[in-house]
């Protein structure tokens, strides 16, 4: 007798049939989501596939038209980047959120009332201790101007944390980053998920989707087009997952031609380096 299947944690974040749409254009059409904690779960789609607008609705910059979202079970109204911080909801841009001129304490005391002082000696501290509880390193009192874009990468992450975040959106976050920064920010998601946060990372990359997702969501032409859960990921070789990702975001299912892809891959599954789609069907002569 095969043994149960264990039953998923609870989702921490739930998309029901989210839909927005913008003068001439659907950018997300009846979009279904649960985000759950210990896991990084990947959106992945092409450029315009209504990534960033789901983002932008998650983090409170934009409101849906239509379905909603909830948070532990209950529907909430994300009406402002400060309501989903309140709800455990926050968000690292692939552009620096930090004022340059400002030090890393200075750039997180701007969300204080105004009537407050800055408590910066206190910020410095949980800065520091937040940067060691996750592994990185981020010097409280340096400048924001000063910093490399993979060290503010890490201190958008222990700002984000500092405020409270169960639920991190990394929307494009290694895009402008060097391999080897994009590594690095790699293995923070893992850390950050084994600490039992819930982490959402949204990419083109299908080689970072495949090296460090535990979930693969893929979006094309603002519709949900398919998922791969936990589970299959496990049980399928990179090249195997590859070609399915590949299938749901090209619809490669549907054409007639033969399709070469390269996909580099780096991460915790081993692969080899090049994956072939070719035509489904019988042989040409």
């Amino acid at each position: 007798m095969m043994s149960p299947k264990p039953a998923e944690a609870a989702p921490v974040v739930t998309v029901n049939r989210l839909t927005k749409r913008f003068p001439g254009i659907v950018a997300n059409d009846r979009i279904d989501l649960a985000v759950r904690a210990g896991e990084v779960h990947v959106l992945l789609g092409e450029n315009g596939a209504g990534k960033s607008t789901l983002v932008a609705m998650l983090a409170g910059l934009q409101r849906p038209d239509e379905g909603h979202i909830a948070i532990d079970g209950r529907e909430e109204v994300l009406r402002s980047p400060r309501r989903a911080l309140t709800l455990g909801i926050g968000t690292v841009f692939q552009h620096a959120m930090m004022v340059p001129g400002l030090s890393v304490v200075d750039n997180i005391a701007l969300g204080d009332p105004w009537w407050r002082r800055p408590a910066r000696r206190l910020y410095a501290e949980r800065v520091e201790q937040i940067a060691r509880d996750i592994g990185v390193r981020v010097d409280p009192f340096a400048t924001a101007g000063s910093l490399s874009l993979g060290e503010l990468q890490q201190a958008e992450v222990v700002r984000a944390l500092l405020r409270g975040s169960r639920v991190l959106i990394l929307d494009e976050a290694t895009a402008m980053l060097t391999p080897k920064n994009a590594e690095e920010l790699g293995q923070l998601m893992r850390r950050l998920v084994a600490q039992g946060l819930a982490v959402v990372f949204i990419t083109h990359k299908l080689n970072e989707a495949l090296a460090w997702g535990d979930r693969i969501s893929v979006l094309r032409r603002g519709r949900k087009v398919g998922e791969i859960p936990p589970d299959r990921l496990k049980k399928q070789t990179p090249e195997q997952t590859a070609r399915e990702v590949m299938d749901m975001m090209f619809d490669l299912s549907a054409r007639d031609e033969n399709a070469a892809l390269r996909v580099p891959f780096r991460g915790r599954r081993e692969s080899s380096t090049a994956i072939r789609q070719t035509r489904r069907g019988p042989p040409q002569r």
